[in-house]
């Protein structure tokens, strides 16, 4: 069971670590490349408390944070596509027919909300779901662990994880 106390105050142990990772997120352009670092830390991080050790922990191998972060990014990706299929095919499709054709058509938006509905409930599910993912994923070190859908749901569905 982790510590989810002593997980919360981790970050505030050390204001330069922290800083850098902020930095990393708030410098608008440079912060599409430096936010895998940034999130690569963030899972040495919650490796590290799996493991029970709350001391921050260094900056170092870049490559690796890097990698762990855009890994992340990808997975994280993977999981929303069911939604956005759906929303781009529902509510684009809706959309494309009533500007080509001029006509405003209510049946034709009701549709494209119901799709929008439904793509809805499908990015919920994904959110609810992404987080034991990336942590398989984390703790196993492996992309594949992040679509053990067995061992997920098994995670998922406890009163403790909800």
């Amino acid at each position: 069971m982790v510590d989810w106390g002593r997980a919360v105050k981790m970050p505030f142990q050390d204001y330069k670590k922290l800083g850098i990772a902020g930095l990393m997120y708030v410098i608008p352009v440079v912060n599409i490349v430096t936010s895998f670092f940034a999130t690569g830390y963030g899972f040495r991080m919650a490796e590290n408390s799996m493991k029970k050790k709350f001391a921050l922990p260094e900056w170092a191998d870049w490559g690796d944070l890097f990698l762990k972060g855009l890994l992340g990014a990808i997975i994280s990706i993977i999981f929303m596509l069911p939604a956005m299929i759906v929303a781009m095919v529902g509510v684009g499709s809706a959309l494309f027919t009533m500007l080509m054709s001029g006509n405003f058509d209510p049946m034709l938006l009701f549709q494209s909300l119901g799709l929008g509905a439904v793509a809805a409930l499908l990015g919920l599910i994904a959110m609810y779901l992404l987080p034991a993912a990336l942590m398989f994923f984390v703790k196993e070190d492996s992309f594949a662990s992040a679509f053990d859908f067995g061992g997920i749901f098994k995670k998922v569905f406890t009163g403790d994880y909800f």
